[in-house]
């Protein structure tokens, strides 16, 4: 049953609605809610002016210099922290009678969210990034995708894989029609089929290509 309360502002709204100043007086709104599981609810956007952390506190991540450290704070504007039993996983789940589907949308502008301007060549439009604890306070970033544009918006794909420390070896760039390949490429899981800068080895014989 609700308290009455006392003094001059008594709790106002139902029972688990969260209490607030609204509009000069303490009231309860069903579109915040604690429910009995202490799960906060909320109908409308979570905004924050900084940064939002989510998970369980076990007391450690990556922080803004790729070190893992004491994490009591968010270290990055949207932070997950778990481990094995509390993971930090992310999952977008949809139902829905068309052909789309859930998605991750990264935009990109130079100038002010309020007076975007155009972007210029390379300029990084988004990046998803690995790293992996090898002993050391300092992560290791194992590998990258890194998507740039050019001056009129035309997207440039890059894979690095991470080898002997060199977090800037790039495997694979997509670019203008075009698939350039740094990496050997072995095709077939049956013997080694190279095909390396400036020659190939298919079936034995060998040949050069300019292009593949």
């Amino acid at each position: 049953t609700q308290a009455t309360g006392s003094g001059a502002n008594p709790p106002g709204g139902t029972d688990r609605q969260i209490q607030f100043n609204d509009n000069g007086s303490f009231a309860g709104n069903y579109g915040i809610l604690v429910d009995s599981n202490f799960n906060l609810k909320a109908s409308g956007s979570l905004i924050a002016k900084e940064s939002i952390g989510v998970g369980t506190d076990l007391g450690g991540g990556r922080n803004a210099s790729d070190e893992w450290v004491a994490i009591t704070t968010p270290e990055h504007k949207f932070h997950v922290i778990g481990d094995n039993t509390e993971a930090a996983t992310f999952s977008i789940d949809s139902a829905a009678d068309s052909t789309g589907g859930a998605y991750w949308s990264f935009a990109k502008a130079r100038g002010t969210p309020a007076s975007p301007t155009g972007v210029s060549t390379n300029d990084e439009i988004a990046r998803i990034q690995f790293f992996a604890h090898t002993g050391t306070s300092t992560l290791k970033r194992s590998a990258l995708i890194l998507a740039q544009a050019d001056s009129d918006g035309d997207g440039r794909l890059k894979f690095y894989v991470t080898k002997e420390g060199d977090v800037d070896n790039v495997a694979i760039e997509c670019y203008n029609n075009q698939v350039t390949i740094q990496d050997q490429m072995v095709i077939g899981s049956s013997g080694i089929i190279p095909i390396s800068n400036g020659g190939a080895s298919i079936g034995g014989s060998s040949s050069r290509f300019d292009y593949m």
